[in-house]
């Protein structure tokens, strides 16, 4: 075998040759435990509100209920039966419901080496590895106990996947599985799917696929696609059932117009350069994004079957479709496209290295490269604390220690109310910790009360959450914690009556 293939410079190379192994192996090894180190950091993070509404709402319900309430999007079922399983035996806590997102973050560092190796050999892919195991998005969503980590790990893995069917002619029914799992984690999937099915497309009538013909191509991708359609419909078959296809198809995501929707697309890259880039220096990223751009170049150049850039209809595709049926552009279920950006760049950066000409040197200097990255942004991504400081999906810090000190404080007829941001998140602590929640709520009960207590993010006005209530009282502040503020109404009435 000669030193060219012990690179893995060639498009699907494995890094053959036991010192290409041992490098690739030991490099691979060595990422996916500083993606161990950072995640770790941030596993016992306090809960956000969208997964503490996932838990309390779905996870802790039977598995035949899990499966059949969809009355709200937040149920991503396969992830919640996972959880559900989990806390069957280790209980109701922050780093246990977070397992399964911990697991796929550390899957998604060896899937995006697979797709870059195959894409363009082993170094584009520990390149790619090293991009995914420390950046500060993919670290947050790792740590987040929602099911959006996972559908990365299925698009790079379907992705990885439509690039040996393209080359080899076959593979159809692993394509159509991955896609369709994906979709029992979130019905998202649907954005990766379109794009791989797109490129697939693209890729099956500009290239020669082995064994057969442009047209018959096109027509087994139909029947691919159409077999994940009718797969995914019987596996949801148990909710359409009970809730009918409203929640999937008019929710509240789905209720915005064309014209806001066009406007947060259009903001929506400066929002994800941002996100991608937290922890990562300026000028970095810029090197970073112009490797992205060469990236998308070098297929191009490099004509091959398969070889046609990813990201392009990565990102055509969820654009289209959003203008299309206009949807809330939400940021996780974009995250996808910083997956397929991590893996332009990581080929772009490989293509470069190819002018060192010698095969085990470039791998040497990718797997240096790589485990550099991930070790700078790693320490980088722990110390600055942004992770655990993002709002994206409801951060309500204090909330456990406001649950113990109300688990000391309240009596029986006390009567508690929080913000609705923050109402999920002390409901999770208070149900970990022992303390009933049955003197909870978003309204005011005008009987059998003793003391009424109002909790609330910090900054928010508490007059004005009462009138919002429909009362009117004097609230002193109780207690602060973290991002929380508890204030005791100590005279009340209902607005316009006596008090």
């Amino acid at each position: 075998m000669s030193e060219q293939a012990a690179a893995g410079s060639e498009p699907g190379a494995d890094g053959a040759g036991r010192w290409g192994r041992a490098v690739t192996a030991g490099v691979l090894a060595a990422l996916v435990g500083i993606g161990l180190w950072v995640r770790l950091a941030y596993i016992n993070q306090p809960v956000r509100r969208d997964e503490a509404v996932s838990v309390l709402h779905y996870a802790v319900l039977p598995v035949h209920e899990i499966v059949t309430d969809y009355s709200n999007t937040n149920n991503h079922i396969l992830h919640n039966l996972l959880v559900h399983g989990l806390m069957r035996v280790l209980g109701l806590k922050a780093w246990v419901v977070r397992l399964p997102a911990l697991a796929s973050g550390l899957a998604l560092i060896v899937a995006a080496y697979l797709v870059g190796r195959e894409v363009h050999g082993c170094a584009a892919g520990l390149l790619a590895a090293g991009l995914m195991a420390s950046n500060s998005l993919i670290v947050e969503f790792s740590t987040n106990a929602r099911g959006h980590i996972t559908v990365l790990v299925l698009a790079a893995l379907a992705a990885w996947q439509a690039h040996r069917i393209v080359r080899r002619g076959r593979g159809w029914v692993l394509f159509v599985a991955l896609n369709v799992i994906g979709f029992l984690f979130v019905p998202v999937m649907l954005y990766p799917f379109g794009g791989i099915a797109l490129w697939l497309l693209a890729s099956g009538l500009l290239s020669s696929v082995p064994g057969t013909s442009r047209r018959a191509f096109a027509a087994r991708l139909a029947a691919a696609c159409t077999a994940v359609v009718l797969v995914t419909f019987i596996c949801y078959l148990p909710a359409l059932l009970t809730y009918g296809t409203r929640p999937f198809a008019d929710n509240l995501y789905t209720q915005v117009g064309f014209w806001p929707t066009l406007e947060t697309l259009l903001d929506l890259p400066v929002v994800m350069w941002r996100l991608w880039h937290r922890d990562v220096p300026t000028t970095l990223a810029l090197v970073v994004a112009g490797l992205a751009g060469l990236g998308m170049l070098v297929p191009i150049a490099d004509w091959k079957p398969g070889r046609l850039p990813m990201l392009l209809p990565m990102v055509l595709f969820p654009v289209a479709f959003t203008l299309v049926k206009p949807i809330l552009v939400f940021v996780p279920n974009w995250l996808f496209v910083l997956l397929f950006y991590g893996l332009s760049a990581a080929i772009g950066l490989a293509a470069l290295l190819s002018a060192l000409r010698r095969p085990r040197i470039i791998l040497a200097v990718a797997a240096g490269l790589a485990l550099a990255m991930a070790g700078v942004e790693g320490m980088r991504v722990v110390r600055s604390g942004e992770v655990a400081l993002s709002k994206l999906t409801g951060r309500f810090h204090g909330a456990e220690a406001m649950a113990l000190y109300l688990k000391e404080t309240l009596r029986p007829k006390d009567f508690v109310v929080i913000s609705d941001h923050g109402d999920s998140q002390v409901r999770f602590y208070a149900h970990q910790h022992g303390l009933t929640v049955d003197r909870f709520g978003r309204q005011w009960p005008l009987e059998d009360t003793d003391r009424f207590f109002l909790l609330l993010a910090a900054g928010d006005e508490p007059n004005a959450a009462l009138i919002s209530r429909d009362l009117r009282g004097r609230p002193r502040v109780v207690r602060r914690e973290g991002d929380g503020v508890l204030y005791e109404v100590e005279k009340w009435s209902t607005v316009g009556g006596e008090e």
